[in-house]
C-alpha cells in the first residue's frame, strides 16, 4: 500500500510538471505582427510563405538578384526594419534585424536552432 501511494504521487507530480510546462509555453507564445521576439523565432531554412505568416505581412523584394527582402513597423517605442536573405528555392540564409530607438541599432539575427527549440520538437511543443 505504501508503495502505491509512492508510485500514485510521483506520477501526479508527474503529470503536473508536464501540463505545468505545457501552460508556461502556451502563455508565453509571440505576439502576431512584426517584433524583435518574432524575428527571433527566424529560422534557416523557413519558406517566404512562413516568414509573411509569422510577421502577418508581405515582405517587400528590396534587390532581386540577391533575393534581399525587408519588412518594416512598429513595436512599441521604436521602428523595426527586418532584411531577409533567401537562397532561389525561397529557403531563408540569412537574417538582419535594425531598430531606430533614441539612436539606430543594427545586428544579425541568428537563425540557427536552439536548444529550446530541439526540446520543443522533442515535445512537439
Amino acid at each position: 500500500m505504501k508503495r502505491l501511494k509512492w508510485v500514485a504521487c510521483i506520477l501526479l507530480l508527474a503529470v503536473a510538471g508536464y501540463f505545468g510546462a505545457v501552460g508556461v509555453v502556451w502563455l508565453t507564445r509571440p505576439t502576431p505582427g512584426l517584433t524583435e521576439e518574432n524575428a527571433r523565432l527566424l529560422r534557416r531554412g523557413m519558406t517566404l510563405q512562413e516568414v509573411n505568416a509569422l510577421f502577418s505581412s508581405v515582405g517587400i523584394l528590396t534587390e532581386k538578384a540577391e533575393r534581399f527582402y525587408v519588412w518594416h513597423g512598429t513595436d512599441t517605442k521604436r521602428i523595426l526594419l527586418v532584411q531577409l536573405n533567401f537562397d532561389e528555392y525561397d529557403r531563408l540564409i540569412r537574417a538582419h534585424l535594425a531598430s531606430f530607438d533614441r539612436g539606430f541599432h543594427s545586428y544579425p539575427i541568428s537563425i540557427d536552432k536552439s536548444l529550446l527549440d530541439t526540446i520543443r520538437g522533442w515535445f512537439r511543443l
